[in-house]
């Protein structure tokens, strides 16, 4: 084990002294993080996923929500698959759903997978942050828009809070990735940042904290806004 010159352990100290307040106040709280695609495929994701890492090691209770929009457009795009924007909602028919579901779920393995990775890094041989997911999210059609009939590309209709609940004393970590059932079953894409929002809400968490390729908002003088009560 390497020593820590006078100079580091000064700093680590300092560090410590500032940072404990925080994890004395969120202890046992539950944050929901959102993950964009884009962050996924980027080169700072394992930073990412050692910081979260990081937090549920401190007794943070962590939701992860990840998106997947370049990984659709991806094979959308590799499939010859055309389709249509209502906004920003996307049509998805029963071809596009199949590439949707692929696309999901090569993100939600890449997340499982640095986890994985990160709990290596940090302490060999020691035990994988555990990672649970579920059929939490029931989803219903957002149907028609525009003129532009939407067919499996749905919105929230409930979340099961206490199942979520229940599994987050289980697990380090619960997944949920930008798909939902309705209760006939079947089976609709949805927006991961809406997702998340909802699921913060429902869940009463102590943060929502959203990673996105541009900033999202923005004040009246169109300043970003990093954080908001």
């Amino acid at each position: 084990m390497s020593k820590l010159s006078p100079q580091d352990h000064a700093g680590f100290v300092r560090w410590m002294r500032e940072a404990s307040p925080y994890l004395r106040a969120h202890r046992g709280q539950t944050f929901v993080v959102y993950l964009g695609g884009e962050l996924v495929a980027g080169p700072s994701f394992p930073q990412v996923v050692q910081d979260l890492s990081l937090l549920s090691g401190i007794g943070v209770k962590l939701v992860v929500v990840h998106g997947a929009r370049p990984q659709v457009e991806a094979r959308l795009a590799a499939a010859g698959i055309v389709t249509h924007m209502a906004g920003d909602l996307r049509a998805t028919d029963s071809a596009a759903l199949a590439e949707v579901k692929l696309a999901v779920a090569g993100v939600r393995y890449q997340i499982e997978a640095q986890f994985a990775h990160a709990t290596g890094q940090r302490q060999p041989g020691g035990a994988a942050v555990r990672i649970l997911g579920g059929n939490f999210i029931v989803a219903r059609p957002a149907g028609v828009i525009g003129g532009v009939d939407l067919q499996f590309t749905g919105e929230l209709r409930r979340i099961d809070t206490a199942g979520l609940h229940a599994q987050l004393e289980h697990a380090d970590l619960v997944l949920l990735s930008p798909l939902g059932h309705s209760p006939t079953g079947e089976l609709f894409s949805l927006n991961g940042l809406e997702l998340a929002t909802m699921v913060a809400g429902e869940l009463s968490a102590g943060k929502l904290v959203v990673s996105t390729p541009s900033p999202q908002i923005r004040d009246q003088a169109g300043c970003v806004l990093r954080q908001l009560t």
